[in-house]
């Protein structure tokens, strides 16, 4: 036993929310404050696509801090980790369609510069980003390459007189496409992606109309139309022919922020669902005296606590994993980013769910916040890499790290990407 206790204490703490600190616990009360104060009253606004509210929560969130927390100190970022970063989405999670466009700017829209931009892409742009000033947004998917991510029909031909390159294609489904200005942009360029620093205003850039979607209407989601479009050679993001480290290790981590968001949303599914039970008489009984609402509550309340407890942990694996130029955290954990997206996004999916079920009728009409959870969750399992690609990252990324131990596996070793796969295997790229 004396053996046990020293080997656990040598592998140290299994980390729970429990653990932050009260400071960090005064950042996540401020962001829960944030949402309660400023983004919930604008709701109906939101959801009508008033660009100018959803820019000036951009401007309130930057004053705070809350789009800083992943950046580092040296361009006005404070560096606090992926577990407090996590908790910020979680809190941010209770906003509806704003915890959408909040994830894609703070995630896939900043953290590109933060692990792959040069010196002077870092200066120029971080600070832009975390006041608010500018929105971020991430230019992958297109009309023909949505889970074949990496295979671009937009095209980045180079101009040997310019030192510069002439973009043209179309986005699809491009979130705070209508309120970004500036784009992360995957381009083929002889064969291979590359990422292409886009702002707005530059020549030929265009946005198409807002799409109609089922839910998350509160954020814009549109086609990047670009025409002609000349940038220069110093808006490559991380190196020519490269784009598919960028996309995919940029991918792990926005995987990992939209599980706590999701993680966020069900529990305000779950306190809807509770408040409504204490209140809504049946049979002259509250719903949740009766024994199947409380078993609905009580596996609601199992599943959060485990989507929770494994989002948390992943997040501390990454914060203490040794690093080497920012970037190991993002390869080495891509199979617990994935696990933690399908899981916390199909959670949401079954919370909300039995929240309007709980809510009856009721948790039909409009006039209830859970019909917009319901519609809004859906899409969580669907971006960011849809639930079948990622359990195909995580099978693939297993079976890579069992095999790396001896264990025969029957399937080609190493793992590699053809034209048929999207993924990068660990360690290989």
């Amino acid at each position: 036993m004396a053996k046990l206790k020293k080997t656990l204490e040598e592998k140290g703490d299994i980390f729970s929310p429990e653990d932050f600190l009260e400071e960090e616990q005064l950042i996540a009360q401020m962001a829960e404050l944030f949402i309660k104060n400023d983004v919930l009253p604008q709701m109906d606004s939101l959801e009508n696509k008033n660009y100018e509210v959803a820019k000036n929560l951009f401007k309130k969130s930057g004053e705070l801090g809350l789009l800083a927390i992943d950046v580092p100190e040296d361009y006005g970022g404070f560096a606090l980790g992926k577990k407090l970063s996590g908790l910020i989405a979680e809190k941010i999670g209770y906003g509806g369609a704003f915890s959408v466009s909040y994830n894609i700017h703070v995630g896939v829209g900043t953290l590109p510069y933060v692990y792959f931009g040069s010196e002077a892409q870092k200066q120029k742009y971080l600070p832009q980003l975390i006041s608010g000033d500018w929105i971020g947004a991430y230019a992958l998917t297109e009309a023909g390459a949505g889970s074949d991510a990496l295979s671009p029909k937009t095209r980045a031909i180079y101009n040997s007189k310019s030192d510069s390159w002439i973009i043209n294609g179309e986005k699809q489904w491009i979130t705070n496409a209508h309120i970004a200005n500036v784009f992360v942009v995957f381009c083929q360029t002889n064969d291979r992606m590359t990422a292409f620093i886009v702002e707005k205003n530059t020549a030929g850039v265009s946005i198409g109309a807002e799409e109609e979607k089922m839910g998350i209407h509160g954020s814009s989601t549109a086609t990047l139309i670009l025409e002609d479009v000349v940038v220069p050679s110093a808006n490559i993001l991380g190196e020519k022919g490269n784009g598919h480290q960028v996309a995919m290790n940029i991918l792990n981590l926005a995987r990992l922020k939209l599980a706590f968001s999701n993680i966020g949303t069900a529990k305000q599914a779950f306190n809807f669902s509770l408040s409504y039970a204490k209140e809504r008489q049946q049979f002259d009984r509250a719903l949740v005296e009766f024994t199947l609402i409380q078993e609905k509550l009580a596996e609601m309340v199992t599943s959060i606590y485990a989507s929770e407890s494994a989002a948390y942990r992943t997040a501390d694996m990454i914060d203490q994993a040794p690093t080497d130029e920012g970037i190991t955290s993002l390869k080495a954990f891509a199979m617990e980013c994935a696990i933690n997206k399908v899981r916390c996004s199909e959670m949401l999916g079954h919370v909300t769910d039995e929240a309007v079920q709980i809510h009856g009728g009721y948790g039909y009409m409009r006039d209830y916040d859970v019909e917009r959870l319901y519609r809004d969750a859906r899409i969580s399992r669907i971006f960011e890499g849809t639930n079948e690609i990622n359990r195909l990252t995580i099978a693939k990324n297993l079976l890579h790290k069992h095999s790396s131990k001896g264990i025969t596996i029957n399937t080609p070793t190493p793992l590699h990407r053809d034209r048929n796969s999207q993924f990068i295997e660990l360690g290989k790229e």
